[in-house]
């Protein structure tokens, strides 16, 4: 999953953190000085993409945590514009996901009314989201006369519609 790309400093730091050990530390286990290490965590010096590999064996990184560590390294060194577009879509990503949880309210909403429905109990108003109950009644309609008229059947192969 290309979810938002934590910063390459964020990353390390924490990866230190659980590790109990120092930038000081990193440094030394990368062959680098401390400044050089330093100058790449606050972005001022473009991060060494083909030591990736390196990176994450001396953190301890494997799998998705190392793929995060290429993909915060590889981001770091890229062009603004490249950067950007990633910003951009991890907001869209971002308000995607936002969308599926509503639209999953309306789901849960609707499973409400029809189990309710189903047990011959009419449900509780006060426990429903009224926009999502009209939602699941407009499209319970649409199921209902589509099943009604004939609409909601497969059309017969090598048939197309009159026109």
């Amino acid at each position: 999953m290309v979810s938002a790309v934590r910063p390459l400093r964020v990353i390390v730091k924490e990866r230190l953190r659980v590790l109990e050990r120092t930038q000081e530390w990193l440094a030394e286990q990368l062959g680098t000085h401390g400044s050089n290490l330093s100058a790449v965590l606050t972005g001022n010096r473009e991060p060494p993409v083909d030591e990736v590999a390196r990176w994450a064996a001396a953190l301890g990184l494997e799998g998705r945590e190392a793929d995060e560590l290429a993909a915060a390294m590889h981001l770091a060194a890229a062009t603004p514009y490249v950067r950007d577009l990633v910003e951009r879509q991890d907001r869209e990503l971002g308000e995607l996901r936002e969308a599926l949880a509503r639209y999953r309210d309306r789901v849960g909403t609707a499973r409400f009314v029809l189990d309710h429905v189903e047990a011959g109990a009419p449900p509780d108003v006060a426990e429903l989201d009224l926009v999502a109950l009209a939602d699941c009644l407009r499209e319970a309609v649409r199921a209902r006369n589509a099943r009604v008229h004939g609409l909601d059947r497969p059309e017969p192969r090598g048939s197309s519609p009159a026109g």
